[in-house]
């Protein structure tokens, strides 16, 4: 069961991590512009949108797309910076209007519209000021079923490098060994998929995934996750926040810590964090919103909430410890804010319960 979609989609996102790393190396201003809601675009957003839309549209033709980008806002001079970057990668020569056509696929409104079809749900750089910076970003594409659940999920991480975040005296003894794995990547980091029925995650480096012309892949290199029920001590439980200080509530995030006792915090950008969380590099996902009236964005958090939910760890608003709702409200969550763990049912509810807590009295 879904052999095909994840063959196809491991394939394009193995080529679109080489795009925008390629593309992050050389950056330049010109590359980058801003958008209406004041967050960056650059040529390799839109160009990796392109390439996966492509690609995944030639497949599944009867299938629809929410993506991050859209090209209405562009000027042609940026549009022809990345058809030029596109073309280099294809076979095929396209205009700047096909360009529009295939990255515009993803203005679905997902069920808002009445109509229930699949969905691929795509962040084609998630973390583009991490990127910017030369940092950590991820490439998210996950599938959404006709009910609006998430069914399968690839984050490519072309950054990531395991051995920096495994500290021995925090962690203890796991299972992998990251700076063995770390030499296996060379500079071209991780892929990470699941799906949701297995009940397991597959890892390996970006660089090993070889197609055949019969839609197999090699996966003898593949580490396996599965879930972990280990007592944590919280004087070693390790939190997972983004980087940017606008993304989420940070105070609110930092009186978590302190009224759970938590040491230990990692900072990062992109859906990086539910890899490490999976692979129990950190335990404690936080993101709180930063206004009762933000709503996230769902290709921010379906690719990671397909590895969580393979291994039944918790993944729940900030509020009601709900899980995360991905259709209902189209391209955004009907929730408000996010909380991932790999903890106990019972210790995740009770930090929930505490983050309501604060975010009343905060925007009460």
């Amino acid at each position: 069961m879904l052999e095909k979609e994840i063959y196809e989609a491991l394939k394009i996102v193995q080529l679109a991590c080489e795009v925008t790393s390629r593309v992050q190396l050389e950056l330049t201003k010109n590359n980058i512009v801003t958008k209406s809601d004041s967050s960056p675009v650059t040529i390799s957003d839109v160009a990796a949108q392109f390439l996966i839309f492509n690609h995944i549209h030639k497949q599944f033709p009867h299938d629809a797309f929410i993506g991050e980008e859209d090209t209405a806002e562009e000027d042609k001079e940026f549009l022809n910076d990345v058809l030029t970057l596109v073309e280099q990668y294809t076979d095929e020569d396209y205009t700047i209007e096909q360009l529009g056509e295939i990255v515009n696929l993803g203005n679905s409104e997902g069920s808002v519209n009445g109509v229930k079809k699949r969905h691929w749900v795509l962040d084609p750089i998630d973390g583009t000021k991490g990127f910017i910076r030369g940092d950590q970003f991820a490439v998210c594409l996950s599938l959404l079923n006709e009910q609006g659940e998430v069914i399968m999920g690839v984050i490519g991480c072309p950054n990531l490098s395991l051995n920096n975040y495994y500290k021995p005296e925090i962690h203890g003894k796991h299972k992998f060994d990251y700076k063995k794995l770390d030499g296996e990547c060379g500079s071209d980091g991780y892929i990470f998929y699941s799906k949701t029925q297995e009940n397991k995650v597959y890892f390996g480096p970006s660089i090993k995934f070889k197609f055949s012309d019969d839609a197999t892949y090699q996966n003898d290199f593949l580490n396996v996750v599965t879930k972990e029920d280990n007592e944590i001590d919280l004087k070693k439980l390790v939190t997972l926040e983004g980087f940017e200080k606008g993304h989420s509530s940070h105070d609110l995030q930092n009186d978590i810590k302190e009224k759970f006792n938590i040491q230990h915090a990692l900072h990062l950008d992109s859906q990086v964090k539910y890899c490490l969380l999976i692979l129990n590099l950190g335990n404690l996902y936080l993101r709180l919103p930063t206004s009762l009236q933000f709503k996230e964005k769902i290709w921010d958090h379906a690719a990671g909430f397909s590895l969580l939910k393979s291994l039944d760890y918790n993944h729940t608003d900030s509020l009601e410890a709900k899980t995360v709702n991905f259709y209902d409200g189209g391209r955004y969550f009907l929730t408000k804010g996010v909380i991932a763990s790999n903890l106990s049912k019972e210790l995740h509810k009770e930090i929930v319960e505490y983050s309501k807590e604060l975010i009343m009295k905060k925007f009460a």
